[in-house]
């Protein structure tokens, strides 16, 4: 099985028609040579190829070709449909047994994958090694440009019973071989959110792995996730590991500069925060073994450390843990209010401060604010020490689950001042 086999299977299927084409007259009707064409695709990419609709090729003066309804894999079942394919290749290449595609368009493209009970995946291309039955060796095919659009994805999970789809792709993709480097730009739903999507790679090295950075960004929120690690099949599993860096910067103004910094509200959604760490993906899980977290304009910053992990399987959940020496919330909810007429800030006294209420009652609607997931999960938190109202509480550990009204409390204890111990549970 090949990791990019996906490429290798457009590769197989253009190498295809052109073989074919190079076999026939320059002009002829390309439905009599269907039988040809499946033919050597299905000996290219070790798959059964169709071709349901029309078909028309011709060599002169640009290489052309064009097929609708294109099926690999079964017939009744297929592992890619294509509605529409189409693309110009250079001729002076073909002639010299290379194929370089100028542009390629397919669309709606219909790709189904999927992984078995042990986790291997289902893919196509399963003898990519074809193509060295004809001598073409994957360096010897390139695509300038090929255009997806109104494409689709499904993945299944056949230990889970769960599948994930990613359809209305619409993408501009580059190769320079069908080994890579590969770039993809453009734009995709996934969970129904539109998300502009960017991926580079680097070539498939002699382990199969190929280095791929994803920058993902909804086009509706102001975040960003930026992913860059090697991806490989081991024993037929996909694991992708690597660095990634999940970041809701500060809101600018029209000069650029950075918004929200006057303000110690946790409640707003504007607040700037920062994840990143280090990841491990595979069929079972999302492991993240560093997780570092920064919350707030740089004045009044909460940093945070840990580690997480994503589990999924049929019943998918989430467990977080967290933990700071020390957390100032006089700092972080300090509002910057107006002083009273006839005072500067200078002269304003205590009793004209938020109360510690005051400032308990922000965190609260900050917590309240936070999104409930869709999964099950928890959440442990570990802080050394917290500043609130002048006083200082020690060792506070919380534990948090989401739940059918809200967050829920599992429990909290800490150390308040006066040597008070504190122990809490529900909503």
């Amino acid at each position: 099985m090949s990791l990019n086999s996906i490429y290798l299977t457009v590769g197989g299927l253009i190498i295809a028609i052109f073989l074919t084409a190079l076999a026939g007259p320059l002009f002829v009707d390309w439905n009599a040579y269907r039988p040809d064409f499946e033919r050597q695709a299905e000996r290219l990419i070790g798959q059964k190829v169709k071709v349901l609709g029309e078909a028309e090729a011709f060599l002169l003066p640009t290489p052309y070709v064009t097929f609708t309804d294109v099926r690999v894999g079964d017939a009744e079942n297929p592992l890619m449909i294509v509605s529409r394919f189409s693309a110009h290749v250079e001729l002076p290449p073909l002639l010299k047994g290379e194929i370089r595609v100028l542009d390629m368009t397919l669309e709606r493209p219909d790709i189904r994958l999927s992984l078995d009970e042990t986790g291997r995946l289902i893919t196509l291309g399963q003898k990519p090694e074809a193509t060295r039955a004809i001598a073409l060796a994957p360096e010897a095919v390139a695509f300038d440009k090929i255009d997806i659009v109104e494409g689709s994805l499904r993945l299944s999970n056949a230990r889970s019973g769960r599948f994930h789809d990613v359809d209305g792709i619409n993408m501009a993709v580059t190769a320079r071989s069908l080994a890579g480097p590969f770039r993809a730009e453009g734009t995709a739903r996934i969970a129904g959110s539109v998300e502009a999507i960017t991926i580079a790679t680097g070539a498939l090295d002699e382990t199969g792995a190929i280095r791929v950075k994803t920058e993902v960004k909804p086009a509706d929120q102001p975040y960003s996730l930026l992913a860059d690690g090697p991806f490989r099949l081991t024993d037929g599993k996909p694991d992708y590991s690597g660095t990634f860096v999940l970041n809701r910067p500060a809101p600018k103004d029209e000069d650029g500069k950075e918004q929200g910094g006057k303000t110690g509200r946790l409640d707003r959604v504007d607040i700037p925060w920062r994840a990143e760490g280090s990841f491990a993906l595979g069929n079972e899980q999302l492991a993240v073994d560093t997780l570092e977290i920064t919350y707030g304009t740089e004045d009044r910053r909460l940093n945070l450390t840990g580690r997480g992990a994503l589990t999924f399987q049929s019943k998918p959940g989430f467990d977080i843990a967290l933990a700071a020496k020390q957390v100032d919330l006089d700092r972080m909810l300090a509002v910057a209010a107006p002083a009273p007429a006839g005072k500067t800030e200078a002269d304003k006294t205590p009793d004209e401060e938020p109360a510690a209420s005051q400032r308990l009652n922000q965190l609260l609607a900050a917590i309240a604010h936070a999104p409930l997931p869709a999964i099950g999960g928890k959440l442990h938190l570990d802080l050394g020490g917290v500043v609130v109202a002048g006083g200082a509480v020690q060792s506070l550990v919380a534990d948090i689950a989401p739940g059918a009204r809200g967050w829920h409390l599992d429990s909290l204890t800490a150390q308040l001042p006066g040597r008070t111990d504190l122990s809490l549970s529900g909503d």
